[in-house]
């Protein structure tokens, strides 16, 4: 992330001095949160979560990659892979939707 460690320990205190509480315990050989720092996590994570999704569909749309991928499969042994190279896609390409089905070899 190109972030010094010691720039790191400064924004975190720098947090902890804004909320009024550590948000980590730390001793010489482990770093864990506090229920406060817990807390916090839990309640910024679906915000984070959001932020990351606009961003991967703005980066999609500046990049052209919107739209539907349509992937038919035939044999049910190609399911599971077809389902996680989807999910890849997905993770890759918000601005897409992905649809899959299953149909028939002699359905044209």
């Amino acid at each position: 992330m190109h972030i010094s460690p010691s720039r790191v320990s400064h924004a975190i205190k720098k947090q902890e001095r804004r909320i009024g509480a550590p948000l980590f315990e730390r001793t010489s050989r482990t770093v864990r949160l506090t229920p406060v720092g817990r807390q916090l996590r839990d309640d910024l994570l679906p915000a984070h979560v959001q932020i990351q999704q606009a961003v991967g569909r703005a980066v999609a749309n500046a990049r052209g990659f919107t739209g539907a991928l349509r992937i038919g499969y035939s044999t049910p042994w190609c399911a599971d892979p077809v389902f996680e190279a989807a999910e890849a896609f997905r993770g890759r390409y918000a601005g897409c939707t992905v649809r899959i089905q299953e149909i028939q070899f002699d359905d044209p």
